[in-house]
């Protein structure tokens, strides 16, 4: 069936019921399941149902006497709803028996009554028009399709109130006529709306144009954000806004409307300020308004708001109570279609969002054996998805003092340096996330307490808008928190965003988990490659009885080598091994070490002949280059009043590490484990001086060793202030870590040092262990001349070693 065309045209210009009559029947003609039909008129005056129109005779004449119905007709007409009856039911004295020759018709076509009834008079049947179908009711092809049929009455509708009209004011006829034709365009215009169907924006467009031609208001559709209570302009004077245009819901005259779910005229405005209306683009007041609430309605009664119509007037017009019914009568007609429609646009979205968020998760888990381009892959793809201008990734870890603290690893899109950006859970709006735990979408920061103004002052960037979001990982722990600024666009983050940050969040907590299980795995397999290379060199175990002779020798500095062994030039080279090692027990005695500490003379032999056999023999960095490191440091305390103003605690630990510092070294330098991917830069070079670490550790793995540990009479909190201290000390031997110290030094040396000044006492040991690594210079030219072939002969071979793995 359709509803275009001339009969349509015919339908809108008639002046009388039987010429509607006639003009419907032709509109149903057009239906190849329709055998014959009938049009009954309502008689304003009597009442009864006149037979206008018949497809069996053409000529029937106006006001013909009225027919008698049968029941199925009598049953339509008093329920306003559509019957059917099939033929060989239809009683054997019915009228419709001659009227339509159902004689001769299949028993089992189908006999249907239709209403119709007036759309400002709910419920009152203003005609009747009866149908002989081929189908059964059932079948698809019974009749014209549902919308075209509900149109085709509600046109008929308009007619015969118009002709009735128009018959009983002939001299308002041409006024009346133009009235109805507008109607029709009306109804004609709602058909169409079915066109867009597929498109929420361009429906929207099309029903905003349908509310103007009527009322000849200014429309707008606002979507209702009942999380935030808040009204998103989606369309305004039939254009889609540049920016967001966000009304909050209280003190509004949109307020009402939406929570009584209503349709309404407002027209007292001048209580409301500016900020509380929508005015038009010359900043101009409206002067009256009509709004109707859009929601859904569920099956268990509850209602979703959804959307808000508003139709404004500015020129001083004021709604009627006619402009009102007919805009009602429009949203409630429109309102299914367009729910259908946003609800196929969610799917829609939520299919793309889904399919997005599966690619980005493949994306996620390509990166698991980096931390750092994972950390970076999730930040991009983050900004990426939800479209902001920048980004941020801090991740939670515990400080130096146990406390938990944001570390940025990625800020305002760039990987952050040796110096990342640090805050405690009790700053900004970040540390507000981290600590509950719930995602923060903040439209305004500069309203917002907990935002830091001082970020914006230093990078010069404008800050609108932040959405935060958690990453947690297992049993809802907090790993970490991103940060997404500036929504492009110049609008706010939405909910969908806040939805869609929620979901990514998942894959986020998900993938950084793996990754450090997956790393961890990796330094267990690391570590174990390193300690079965460890044990291979070191498989020959220590000489006990080396440890008892040892021992048994006096815990001091022989007499005859206690003048020379307190210059600068002292050479242990000359002393066979064993009593290179009394000299360096006498050291521990003479410093006061031994008694100082409670050093057992038994573990300290056994320490000093272990950390012997753990250095190496590369050309230089050997264990000739350690005792004289240790002895430099020796020197220094004899001839500098004990290193005043070092503590005791910070002298021993000044001079253990003097002698381990070097531990286990290769003859290669940091630069070389790191582009040869060694098993030691594997385990350290995310840290950085990866030598350094390695003998530290190789240090601990000393101490932890079976009557080894020299600080085992220390106190818990002793023992962990002399281990922070080698470590320090150990990773200044880098001379890039040094360099970073240098300025610091020298406005040291210019003040002077400050004995309260923690600062300055971490510098002074730094420059002292520095300055005993480097103390071939103060030997006697020979010596010092021969240290400096050796370290150039290391130079050399790592050279070749670089050469034959293609590393440079």
């Amino acid at each position: 069936m359709t509803s275009c065309g001339e009969p349509l045209v015919e339908l809108a210009e008639c002046e009388t019921p039987v010429q509607a009559a006639s003009a419907f029947l032709n509109c149903l003609r057009t239906d190849s399941s329709l055998a014959q039909a009938l049009v009954y008129v309502v008689d304003r005056e009597t009442g009864e149902l006149l037979l206008y129109a018949s497809t069996k005779d053409d000529r029937v004449s106006e006001r013909d006497s009225a027919q008698r119905l049968d029941s199925t007709a009598l049953e339509a007409v008093e329920s306003g709803e559509d019957r059917h009856v099939f033929v060989e039911d239809v009683a054997a004295d019915s009228p419709f028996r001659q009227l339509l020759d159902l004689g001769n018709e299949d028993p089992r076509s189908v006999l249907k009554c239709c209403p119709v009834c007036g759309r400002t008079q709910k419920g009152r049947v203003v005609a009747l028009f009866v149908m002989l179908c081929h189908h059964p009711p059932d079948s698809n092809a019974t009749g014209p399709a549902i919308a075209p049929m509900s149109t085709l009455k509600g046109l008929l509708a308009v007619a015969v109130k118009r002709t009735e009209v128009a018959m009983r004011h002939r001299k308002d006829l041409a006024s009346v006529k133009e009235n109805s034709q507008s109607e029709v365009a009306l109804w004609n215009d709602f058909y169409h709306l079915f066109e867009y169907r597929h498109d929420s924006m361009e429906l929207t467009m099309e029903l905003c144009r349908i509310v103007e031609k009527m009322t000849g208001g200014i429309t707008a559709v606002c979507l209702v954000n009942e999380i935030s209570n808040n009204l998103l302009v989606q369309v305004c004077g039939l254009k889609v806004p540049r920016e967001d245009i966000v009304i909050q819901i209280e003190s509004t005259p949109y307020g009402a409307v939406v929570e009584a779910n209503t349709t309404c005229i407002v027209d007292n405005l001048d209580q409301y300020s500016n900020e509380r209306l929508l005015l038009d683009q010359r900043g101009v007041r409206p002067t009256s308004m009509m709004c109707a609430a859009i929601s859904a309605k569920y099956e268990d009664g509850s209602r979703e708001k959804v959307a808000l119509m508003v139709v404004s007037s500015y020129d001083f017009h004021r709604f009627t109570e006619k402009d009102l019914l007919t805009f009602t009568w429009l949203i409630e007609h429109a309102t299914p279609l367009y729910l259908g429609v946003l609800l196929n646009d969610s799917l829609t979205l939520a299919k793309l969002q889904n399919e997005t968020l599966l690619q980005v998760a493949g994306h996620l888990f390509a990166h698991l054996d980096d931390m750092s381009q994972l950390l970076k892959e999730i930040l991009t793809h983050a900004r990426l998805l939800i479209g902001a201008e920048k980004c941020s990734l801090f991740l939670l870890e515990k400080n130096e003092n146990c406390t938990e603290e944001l570390v940025a690893v990625i800020f305002d899109n760039e990987i952050v340096g040796d110096k990342p950006r640090r805050l405690t859970l009790a700053q900004g709006i970040a540390g507000s996330v981290a600590t509950s735990g719930d995602i923060s979408n903040i439209p305004d920061v500069h309203a917002e307490s907990s935002f830091c103004e001082d970020v914006d002052t230093v990078t010069g960037f404008r800050t609108r808008n932040i959405l935060c979001f958690p990453i947690k990982g297992k049993n809802g722990s907090i790993l970490g928190v991103a940060q997404l600024v500036n929504k492009i666009g110049g609008k706010n983050f939405s909910y969908i965003d806040e939805e869609l940050a929620k979901s990514f969040a998942v894959y986020c907590g998900i993938s950084i988990c793996h990754s450090l299980l997956y790393m961890r795995a990796k330094e267990a397999q690391n570590r174990s490659r390193l300690a079965t290379e460890l044990m291979m060199y070191h498989m020959q175990t220590l000489n006990e009885e080396d440890v008892t002779k040892l021992a048994q020798l006096p815990a001091k500095i022989p007499d005859n080598v206690r003048q020379p062994i307190s210059s600068f030039e002292f050479s242990h080279k000359p002393f066979p091994g064993m009593e290179t090692m009394q000299l360096l027990v006498g050291m521990f005695e003479e410093m006061g070490l031994l008694t100082r500490w409670r050093i057992p003379k038994v573990a300290l032999c056994r320490f000093v002949l272990t950390v012997k056999r753990g250095y190496r023999h590369p050309p230089y960095h050997n264990w000739d280059h350690a005792f004289s490191v240790a002895h430099f440091c020796y020197c220094l305390w004899k001839r500098c009043g004990h290193l005043h103003p070092l503590s005791d605690m910070e002298v021993l630990g000044l001079f253990v590490a003097s002698l381990c510092h070097d531990i286990d070294h290769r003859g290669t330098n940091n630069a070389f484990q790191v582009n040869a991917h060694s098993v030691l830069a594997a385990l350290y070079s995310s840290e950085g001086s990866v030598m350094e670490h390695h003998h530290f550790a190789q240090t601990m793995c000393i101490l932890n060793t079976e009557n080894c540990n020299i600080f085992v009479n220390l106190d818990a909190q002793e023992y962990q202030q002399v281990l922070d201290i080698m470590y320090e000390v150990i990773l200044d031997t880098d001379i890039a870590v040094h360099l970073k110290k240098v300025k610091d030094m020298e406005r040291m040396a210019e003040d002077g040092v400050d004995a309260n000044n923690p600062k300055h006492r971490h510098l002074l040991l730094s420059l002292l262990m520095t300055s005993c690594d480097l103390n071939s210079s103060t030997k006697p030219w020979p010596e010092a001349q021969e240290s400096a072939r050796k370290i150039y002969m290391e130079f050399f071979t790592q050279g070749d070693l670089e050469k034959v793995l293609e590393l440079q």
